[in-house]
């Protein structure tokens, strides 16, 4: 089966998400989680990984920014933040509301599976060294 569902990406398109997480006890790590999704929220990133940002939800504001014009989300606010890349690729940061943590997910699509994990890899590796940029 596993084969025969290779066999249908093939034809398609490789789909791959992950997620990271990173644990910051005590105030000082609350305070670090604010500062990392101000820093976040209030900075406009214009490319990650080397492939431009197009649109940026901000869950808490209720906001969707869009090649310059903003729009209204109809979803629940919560304290979340997700970037649509120009190549399809995605990146999402949140708090956890149970834990000293912040959690960041990641998804990309390319036409092979080792380009889908190769991309995938990058995106990881330049968001996560940027919120350990921000931390320190």
């Amino acid at each position: 089966m596993y084969e025969g569902l290779l066999e249908l990406f093939d034809k398609c398109v490789f789909y791959q998400e992950d997620l990271e997480s990173i644990t910051l006890k005590g105030k000082d790590g609350a305070e670090k989680i604010v500062k990392l999704m101000n820093y976040f929220r209030e900075e406009t990133l214009k490319e990650m990984a080397g492939i431009e940002v197009v649109t940026v939800e901000d869950y808490l504001k209720g906001e969707k920014l869009e090649m310059g014009t903003i729009s209204e989300i109809e979803l629940p606010k919560f304290n979340v933040l997700k970037y649509h890349l120009a190549d399809g690729s995605w990146f999402c940061l949140r708090p956890s509301g149970t834990e000293p943590k912040a959690k960041f997910y990641f998804g990309v699509k390319a036409e092979t599976l080792q380009a889908s994990q190769s991309k995938l890899e990058g995106l990881k590796k330049t968001v996560m060294s940027k919120v350990k940029e921000i931390l320190s």
